[in-house]
């Protein structure tokens, strides 16, 4: 399976490694740990094993490895501890610095999830799972999730240290998450009571840690076996079909039958891969990480990285401590909170605000002139002209039958808008907290061909360079909020979200919009820390931090009942925009039949000064106001 093809991707990944060590989530961006060590893993045992690229990639992790174990990000969040594990596993594999992965393994075997306790977070988030189980997190005092649990079982079943006991709790936390009809999803099995979908890429390194277990013999895991073959012979996403080829390669067993079908099925994927790979129109770049799975994955029958020798010889373990806020720390964060509570939040209320509406029938009208209508209204208080815009949709998942996203008209017409302005760059950019590979989600939306025929450049916020900034807000308990670069460094950032409602929140407009500015390789997935925060609390405070300077909110057709994924659709056939998030948010809610003063969030963004909330305080500006619509949109459960 090693054919010139592979070797050819191999050359590819030593060509984009970054020049000072290490690889980037895409090519020509700055090195994270996550694509460094899926590269090396790729890469052992081939000719480039003694390469300058190869070294210098291990020297950049080993500068990553805190004094107490810990490893961190360049300029990344330094709670995040997830990546420990990954960079442990590799270490492993590659039979590098001893010293190192004592370290490691010493303290990853401290770190814990934290355990759910309070009667409201066990009915909404516990049901179906034992929460005293514990798992790894993906960042330091918080829940534990299935991706880093199965990270820290891989590494430290690697290392020898099997039979620990907190290598069984985990391994007992990962078989207790998965679901009886097969697959993971992220940590949860329900939500509200409602019954969560399978995720491919937690339900693959699920299996990973569990092969060579006991546990392995498992109904559920032999389900999750043929969930995954779902995404391997019928693949919506190549990264997910990498990682399920990988799992389900080591419980073949003796069939032949399966080994052929697997091996035809790597063919495929590969064949299909190329192609991808040929493609210059990329927004996103070219993955490190899917050309890393893509090797390792040619090798999955033969030399599967992930098959763990049980007599692996013993990592000796030292003592460990977990790094603990210091007592200055702790003073800094409680004063800084109680002068922002004390000054009311750090932004002055505004006069009247405006909020600019238009109504149109479908998605086929022209879009653009109503949004060059409407922007007349703020070009003089939000100029774009010689401005670096970043536009911010709403792109969390895909679901051809539901209204999720925002539509693609609607954010090529706002691109198009920015560009006979005169903005001097422009920027689309999303993190979705329910999928990884943002390439998948802007295929099946529709938004890679509008994003490539004019030509503008997508930034995958998740992965993208992190900018640390003091929290303004003082709603959670987050000193800082580790921003996309890119978005919070924009001249003009322009948040674009769906007509929704929202489980947790009622709706999801402009203000909940900024969660995904929020960086993935800070708070993990679904960036579950900002939910465990406080999802309100996190709204406030990300939005007294960076605020939106220009919302545009598509409620051409939006949703309704139980979103922001399962509702219905609703014909509301109207956009709207404003300079004042909370207005338009305001407004929003009760064009949909929402008293906005209601809406938590909504309420306590105005109360900190972050715009309007009261009728009397916002100005509508349309062609017709007579024609306002007003609807009764199904509420979420709960609401």
């Amino acid at each position: 399976m090693h054919s010139q093809s592979v070797l050819d991707l191999e050359s590819w990944l030593v060509e984009n490694a970054v020049p000072s060590g290490g690889w980037a989530y895409y090519s020509n961006k700055s090195a994270s740990i996550e694509p460094t060590c899926l590269a090396l893993l790729a890469l052992k045992n081939s000719k480039y094993e003694s390469s300058k690229e190869f070294a210098t990639a291990i020297t950049f992790l080993e500068s990553c490895i805190g004094a107490n174990g810990i490893v961190v990000s360049p300029n990344g969040r330094p709670e995040a501890v997830w990546v420990t594990s990954i960079v442990l596993f590799t270490f492993v594999k590659l039979k590098l610095n001893a010293s190192a992965i004592s370290l490691m393994a010493s303290i990853l075997l401290e770190i814990k999830g934290t355990v759910t306790k309070s009667n409201q977070a066990m009915e909404i988030h516990a049901k179906g799972i034992n929460p005293q189980v514990m798992g790894w997190p993906w960042s330091l005092n918080t829940f534990s999730w299935v991706e880093p649990t199965a990270w820290a079982v891989l590494s430290l079943r690697l290392a020898g240290l099997s039979d620990n006991r907190r290598v069984t709790e985990g391994v007992d936390f990962l078989l207790d998450r998965l679901m009886d009809e097969g697959g993971a999803n992220y940590g949860n099995k329900t939500v509200l009571g409602k019954l969560l979908d399978p995720v491919p890429g937690p339900t693959s390194l699920c299996l990973l840690a569990l092969n060579g277990t006991k546990e392995a013999t498992n109904p559920k895991v032999y389900a999750s076996i043929a969930y995954l073959k779902q995404s391997i012979f019928a693949p919506l996403d190549l990264e997910n079909a990498f990682w399920a080829v990988l799992s389900c390669s080591l419980y073949l067993g003796d069939n032949p039958d399966e080994v052929v079908q697997i091996e035809n099925a790597i063919k495929d994927l590969l064949a299909k891969f190329f192609k991808e790979l040929s493609s210059e129109n990329q927004p996103l770049g070219k993955s490190v990480c899917r050309v890393s799975l893509a090797v390792l994955a040619s090798k999955a029958l033969v030399d599967n990285i992930f098959s763990i020798n049980v007599g692996s010889n013993k990592v000796a373990l030292r003592k460990a401590t977990i790094p603990s806020e210091s007592w200055g720390e702790w003073g800094k964060k409680i004063v800084r909170r109680l002068l922002i509570d004390g000054l009311g939040g750090v932004h002055a209320n505004q006069g009247e605000s405006l909020v600019a509406w238009k109504s149109l029938p479908s998605y086929e009208y022209d879009v653009l002139s109503a949004l060059r209508e409407m922007y007349q209204t703020f070009k003089q208080k939000v100029p774009i002209a010689g401005k670096k815009v970043f536009i911010k949709p709403n792109i969390v998942e895909f679901n051809s039958n539901r209204p999720i996203h925002t539509n693609p008209v609607v954010v090529e017409s706002m691109i198009r808008l920015c560009l006979e302005e005169g903005a001097a760059e422009i920027v689309v950019g999303e993190g979705s907290g329910h999928r990884r590979n943002m390439g998948c989600l802007l295929r099946e939306c529709g938004l890679e061909k509008v994003l490539i025929e004019n030509k503008i450049r997508f930034v995958d916020i998740n992965y993208d360079q992190t900018k640390r900034v003091v929290n303004l807000g003082a709603k959670s308990k987050l000193g800082f909020i580790y921003f996309s670069k890119e978005a919070y460094e924009s001249d003009v950032l322009i948040s674009v979200p769906k007509l929704k409602t929202h489980h947790w929140t009622n709706v999801t407009l402009s203000l909940k919009n900024l969660f995904g500015i929020a960086s993935g390789q800070a708070y993990g997935w679904p960036k579950n820390e900002l939910h465990f925060q406080g999802i309100v609390n996190s709204i406030v405070d990300i939005n007294s931090t960076r605020k939106a300077d220009l919302s545009l909110v598509d409620g051409i057709v939006g949703m309704q009942g139980d979103g922001p994924l399962y509702g219905e659709p609703i014909n509301a056939n109207v956009l709207l925009m404003s300079d004042d998030p909370v207005a338009i948010d305001a407004t929003c809610s009760r064009f949909m039949g929402f008293d906005p003063a209601g809406i938590e969030h909504i309420r306590l963004c105005s109360k900190v000064g972050l715009g309007n909330l009261a009728l009397d305080k916002i100005k509508l500006v349309g062609t017709d106001l007579a024609k306002l619509p007003q609807f009764r949109f199904e509420s979420p459960p709960g609401f």
